[in-house]
């Protein structure tokens, strides 16, 4: 049976950007482990901060929480092990939220997670590719995400950029996508899309609401 897919994702594709490699990313704690990742020749950064369909906001890990929110973590449950893959390929796959380091690392090892995950804490990194808001733009209503003027529902929301080092050394920002386009990178929600009652979200007021913790589910 033919199952069309419940988010459809445009791509979005413009020219390459070149960047400023230490004005981009020396700001970011964990820098160490970008300047690993310009080793290789693409570097893929996801900004995990997450507000679902509804609107009800959340972030991985807002700068004034103490552990991520669980539909964020859903798609972090997706990135262990993919890292070695990954890089055989000439690619690097780093994490970044706006939280301090510290609450990352601690967050990060109560989940058992082992992908890179660095911190943009007092930098502009994910406002930069249009992540995250001012707060008079979330009152406001009006922002610039997923390549339109909309309201944002908060001051930090989910993305996708990848980055790209040539043989010169310089890099440039080669991709990104936003809300429901991150759908490709949860493993999950494919294998349910194969499903007969698919994602099972009829009846829920949000479609994440059965969603938790992968370590505080009740079974």
């Amino acid at each position: 049976m033919e199952r069309p897919q419940q988010a459809i994702t445009v791509q979005v594709q413009f020219p390459a950007i070149w960047l400023d490699e230490g004005d981009e990313f020396r700001r970011l704690a964990g820098y160490d482990v970008c300047l690993r990742a310009f080793r290789c020749h693409n570097f893929s950064s996801i900004s995990p901060d997450h507000a679902n369909a509804q609107g009800n906001r959340c972030s991985t890990i807002g700068t004034d929480w103490d552990e991520g929110c669980p539909h964020c973590s859903f798609w972090a449950d997706n990135f262990n092990g993919i890292g070695v893959h990954l890089n055989h390929r000439d690619v690097t796959f780093v994490a970044i939220s706006r939280a301090e380091l510290s609450k990352i690392e601690s967050f990060k090892k109560r989940m058992g997670w082992s992908f890179k995950w660095v911190s943009s804490f007092q930098s502009d990194f994910n406002f930069d590719y249009q992540a995250s808001f001012t707060p008079e733009e979330a009152r406001s209503g009006v922002a610039f995400y997923n390549y339109t003027r909309m309201d944002p529902y908060d001051t930090d929301r989910e993305g996708i950029s990848v980055f790209y080092k040539d043989e010169g050394g310089a890099v440039f920002h080669s991709y990104s996508c936003y809300a429901r386009g991150i759908d490709m990178m949860n493993g999950t929600y494919h294998y349910l899309d194969l499903v007969p009652k698919v994602r099972d979200e009829e009846g829920l007021d949000g479609p994440q609401d059965l969603v938790r913790y992968h370590d505080r589910y009740e079974e």
